[in-house]
């Protein structure tokens, strides 16, 4: 992450073993959802910088993830074809 502010040198999340397929920032803007080829799904709070969550692994590798409108929920699609939507306690 990188401010566009200030010259502050940019924040990396660090978590995932393989490459990133897909991200997500939340309509509120205080999270990001990424999902990879390792078949993670993590949820990141972005002031921090730090993972504060993930979904089991997946069957396969996770192609896209989208936050609903209202936030309150998140989608999930799998290189398998599978879509799943998942109820978000965090906003």
């Amino acid at each position: 992450m990188w401010s566009l502010q200030n010259s502050e040198p940019p924040r990396t999340l660090m978590g995932h073993r393989q490459r990133v397929q897909a991200i997500a920032f939340s309509p509120n803007g205080k999270l990001l959802i990424s999902s990879g080829a390792d078949k993670q799904v993590k949820l990141w709070r972005i002031e921090t910088a730090e993972e504060i969550g993930k979904l089991k692994e997946q069957p396969s590798e996770v192609t896209a993830v989208a936050f609903s409108p209202n936030g309150k929920a998140f989608a999930v699609g799998r290189k398998d074809g599978a879509i799943r939507i998942y109820l978000s306690e965090r906003r």
